[in-house]
């Protein structure tokens, strides 16, 4: 399954539905299933951990104008990847990288809505 690292309080606030849009510079033309997992920096709770599936229905293009001034966005390419149907996992390690990566499917264990 496709994965992507955030930081806190971003995986979070995806899986109480508070956060439906993540804003980055990266585009990408996967849609489907995406396991978001809380980067290992910096220290926080459930750290290096999986911490939902969700699911990428569409990515959009913004314009560098739509960040807000003293955003660390400001002045770059940016996309906001729309993210719905949270599913909270089991909380098993997870070693991230930047962008989009691979996690096996039988390491995912699902605790609510699945």
């Amino acid at each position: 399954m496709k994965a992507l690292s955030i930081k806190q309080p971003g995986p979070d606030l995806i899986l109480s539905g508070r956060q439906t849009i993540h804003v980055t510079q990266r585009g990408t033309t996967y849609r489907g299933p995406l396991l978001i997992c809380a980067s290992a920096e910096p220290p926080a709770m459930h750290a290096g951990c999986m911490i939902c599936v969700v699911d990428l229905t569409y990515v959009d293009h913004m314009e560098p104008e739509d960040a807000k001034p003293g955003n660390h966005f400001f002045h770059k390419r940016l996309y906001s990847w729309h993210l719905v149907h949270p599913r909270e996992t089991e909380h098993k390690p997870a070693k991230g990288v930047l962008g989009l990566f691979e996690v096996e499917d039988e390491r995912i264990e699902y605790l609510t809505g699945a």
